[in-house]
């Protein structure tokens, strides 16, 4: 039996990546104003933003290309055409909404989802908020980090940049007098850029981008060609690897319109109190907040470059992690799944899609599972790049 054959969900791992991306650099400090190249992070220059919404899309005042969220291309690949009327395709038109439904708490769709699946009106998750505001161009600090790395890359320099005081906040709703409900919901984040000139892995040099919202276990780390990297508008990426756990869906849920400040709820933060088996490596079990029994989604998205031209393919995952999930099976009986995952291969035009009764744990890599539903389909014709 096949098994997707990609790894590196594992957010232990993405923080040790992290880490090796910011030892990169060695001197001159970063200023405002520099469009140079940076061998240090650590701007002194904080970002402090106050948003009508975090949400994009549809009734927001943000600007965002909903062609550039995260799932926009990857619903389209998964829903077969409406006139394939195949067995596999049916289950498979069933499967992909159930995909939508699982992804919901994470990525904040809007209320009408998944009515008009495969598409959405809006979003309201970090890592497609983040998207909008630096493609955007309207916050100078981001600009002067993008510039940079361009600066790096024309003159072969290694270069990195780290900025950990950026903070958001979201206006609350306000009652029919103008008054707020609440007070205003905050992310704080850390965003990194980096100038690799040496292969990372598997993917050929790089510019590399790691944003963590540090509220919460979730990271969102994207890899660029550095040959075609622009300091402005929107860069395809080469590679978008993204991790949520579950309190970040609780994170993403505004539908109560209290607009209370996550870093204040305890299900939200980074103490380490409620973690769960996965906090072994820490010497108490405070270095991270993974919850045993919460639901986690994973997303990759990797394209063809110079060491990987095979690679072409988005890869969803969602994990019950204790939490499972009833489906109606495909002999008309309803079955419990803790595992979903998604492969869509754009080289080939198929879609592979597993699902089981056991937890898929953080890594892609299921070869010693038995899967309750294993199966390949065409891709949506439509879909495009």
């Amino acid at each position: 039996m096949p098994t997707p054959c990609v790894t590196g969900f594992n957010w232990r791992l993405a923080l040790l990546i992290t880490c090796l991306l910011l030892l990169a650099g060695c001197r001159d400090d970063f200023s405002s104003s520099s469009n140079q190249c940076v061998d240090k992070f650590g701007p002194a220059i904080s970002v402090d933003e106050t948003l009508p919404s975090f949400r994009i899309g549809a009734g927001s005042d943000i600007s965002g290309n909903l062609q550039h969220t995260l799932m926009h291309t990857f619903f389209q690949a998964i829903y077969p055409d409406s006139h394939d009327t195949s067995s596999e395709a049916v289950r498979a038109r069933y499967l992909a909404e159930q995909a939508g439904i699982l992804s919901k708490p994470f990525l904040g769709f809007d209320d009408q989802f998944p009515d008009d699946f495969p598409g959405y009106a809006s979003t309201r998750n970090m890592p497609d908020l983040m998207e909008a505001l630096i493609t955007s161009g309207g916050i100078e600090t981001f600009n002067n980090a993008r510039n940079a790395m361009r600066r790096c890359v024309e003159q072969d320099r290694g270069g990195s940049y780290l900025n950990n005081q950026v903070r958001l906040r979201e206006k609350p709703p306000e009652n029919g007098n103008g008054e707020p409900l609440g007070e205003p919901q905050e992310w704080r984040l850390q965003v990194s850029y980096n100038n690799n000139r040496q292969p990372l892995g598997n993917i050929a040099p790089n510019i590399s981008r790691f944003i963590t919202l540090t509220d919460a276990a979730v990271t969102f780390q994207t890899l660029y060609d550095p040959k075609s990297f622009d300091p402005t508008g929107y860069n395809p990426p080469r590679e978008t690897r993204v991790f949520f756990n579950r309190s970040l869906g609780d994170l993403m849920d505004d539908t109560d319109g209290d607009g209370g400040d996550a870093s204040d709820n305890g299900d939200n933060g980074v103490d380490g109190s409620n973690g769960g088996d996965s906090c072994e490596n820490g010497d108490n079990g405070d270095s991270c907040h993974i919850e045993e029994g919460e639901p986690q989604m994973s997303f990759l998205v990797t394209r063809p470059d110079g060491l990987n031209q095979h690679l072409d393919q988005d890869v969803f995952l969602w994990t019950g992690r204790g939490e499972p999930y009833t489906l109606n099976g495909p002999d008309g009986e309803d079955m419990t799944i803790a595992c979903m995952i998604f492969r869509a291969d754009y080289g080939a035009g198929t879609v592979e899609v597993w699902t089981q009764r056991q937890s898929c744990g953080v890594l892609v890599d299921i070869p010693n599972l038995e899967p309750l539903e294993n199966f390949t389909f065409g891709m949506n014709s439509t879909t495009s790049r």
